[in-house]
Formats: C-alpha cells, sequence, structure tokens
C-alpha cells in the first residue's frame, strides 16, 4: 500500500488556516446567540465549540478516568492555552484565568462569555474576590477549574501548588478532582505545544498550524475530599498530579479508561 505524504509546514498551514479563520469569524455570533442559554444546553454547546476549535488546530484528545459529577472543583497542571481547549471539550467547566487573558483578541472575549473567572495574581483581594466566586458556583452544582501552580510550565514536571483557591471547595464542601494534562509521551514531551516564556498567542497558534497535529491526554484522578487544611489539600492534588506524568499513571483508578474524544457522547 502506497503511504501518502506528507503535506509540507507551510501548506498545512495555509490548509487549516482557513477553516480556522471562518469558524473563528462566527463564534462571536454563535456566542452571542447561544451561550446565554441556560440548564444543561450551555455547557453543550461549550464541549461542542472546544471539540471543534480542538480538531482545528490539530490538537488530538485522549481521555483517561472519568471526571466526576456536579459541582467539583479540578485542579490541573498548567501549559498551554490548548489546556483550557482541552479540558473543555471533554467535560465543560469555570474557569480561573490571568486577568491577561482578557485582553487577547477574540479569545478573551469568548473566555468572557464562557464565564470564565479573571484574576489578577498580583493583588490578594482578587484571589479572595476569585474564590467566593468560585465557592458560589460550586454550591449551585457548577465545575470550576484551578491552574494553582499560577503559571505555565514546559510539561515535565509540576510546580507547587499555590493553596489559595482550593478554599472554594472547602467553604462549598465540594471534593477536589486532580488531573493531569500531558502533551507528547512519557521521556519524550511536546516541545512545541508549552506556552512559556515569551511566546505571543499568534506566533504560536501558527506554529501549531504548520505542524501534522498535536496529543494531549487528560487523564482524572480519583477526588480528594476536603477536610480543614487548604494546604494538605493542595499538596495531595500535586502528588496526585505529578503521579500523571509517569509512564504507567499510579494514581490512575484501575476501573480508569482510556478514549478518544471523538468516541466520547456530545
Amino acid at each position: 500500500m502506497r503511504r501518502r505524504r506528507a503535506l509540507p509546514g507551510s501548506l498545512r498551514l495555509l490548509v487549516r488556516l482557513g477553516p480556522l479563520t471562518l469558524f473563528l469569524a462566527l463564534s462571536p455570533l454563535l456566542a452571542v446567540l447561544l451561550l446565554p442559554a441556560s440548564g444543561g444546553s450551555r455547557p453543550r454547546v461549550v464541549r461542542l465549540w472546544s471539540r471543534t476549535a480542538a480538531r482545528l488546530v490539530g490538537l488530538r484528545v485522549r481521555v483517561s478516568g472519568v471526571p466526576a459529577p456536579g459541582g467539583v472543583l479540578f485542579a490541573a497542571n498548567h501549559i498551554s492555552w490548548l489546556d483550557i481547549l482541552a479540558f473543555n471539550a471533554v467535560h465543560a467547566a469555570t474557569f480561573v484565568a490571568k486577568r491577561e487573558v482578557r485582553d487577547w483578541p477574540l479569545f478573551g472575549w469568548l473566555a468572557a462569555r464562557a464565564g470564565t473567572v479573571f484574576l489578577d495574581r498580583g493583588r490578594r483581594s482578587a484571589l479572595l474576590g476569585a474564590g467566593d466566586v468560585l465557592a458560589d458556583r460550586l454550591r449551585a452544582g457548577k465545575p470550576a477549574v484551578i491552574f494553582p501552580e499560577g503559571t505555565t510550565t514546559t510539561g515535565q514536571e509540576v510546580a507547587p501548588f499555590g493553596p489559595g483557591l482550593f478554599r472554594a471547595a472547602l467553604e462549598a464542601g465540594a471534593c477536589v478532582q486532580p488531573v493531569t494534562l500531558r502533551y507528547g509521551a512519557p521521556g519524550s514531551p511536546d516541545t512545541v505545544a508549552p506556552f512559556v516564556g515569551d511566546d505571543s498567542l499568534v506566533p504560536h497558534l501558527l506554529r501549531l498550524l504548520a505542524r501534522p497535529g498535536t496529543r494531549v491526554r487528560v487523564l482524572f484522578h480519583e477526588p480528594v475530599f476536603p477536610g480543614e487544611n487548604r494546604q494538605a489539600l493542595a499538596a495531595e492534588a500535586r502528588v496526585r498530579v505529578r503521579a500523571g506524568l509517569l509512564p504507567v499513571p499510579a494514581a490512575a483508578d484501575s476501573r480508569d479508561h482510556e478514549s478518544e474524544l471523538s468516541s466520547l457522547p456530545g
């Protein structure tokens, strides 16, 4: 059987850029028409939008484990802006993002429409306010995602987890589910997907579009039920997230399943 030749990066970029540009151009209209919807339809809209965007940028998502239902605080490692796309494609939730994301062209506006909580990490009062918002959403049965490292990394290690936003789980009586995001394979991490250092959004996006594809694994660990100590809760969540970077995820439950995103229900 004759093997198909791979497209050159520049041609692949052009082929993908057209459909993605059209999709993004229509996204504000879709957001205005569909995102005000309440109940079960809003998460479905966010999930379908994220899955479409993931395909258009060449992001292939694999899922291990099962997200806990209801008002759960998910605590994940942070590697790239792609993390939000990958997670929402699996399980739509409220995110906490740095305030600068709100100023990104189009993406910032869409994030705001999707209910993202923007945080000025330099102000303690902002951290407390974001925690109050998250606690209210968790009490209402709505899932939320935090990146307790407070910054992006290359994905080869997990930085210490700041305990501040774990207060929301304690106040709401909600469980915390650690989540490992891993680009590439153990021992062979992806060096293009990480959004670190002096990276800016558009050049990073163009590099992604020019490559054959990007693989990410979203690994859901067993939930942690809060006690009275947010520092201990943050430390335990980090231990489980780090375990997901190992070749055999030791923290994964034996009942975990692995599936392609395309095989999951919409």
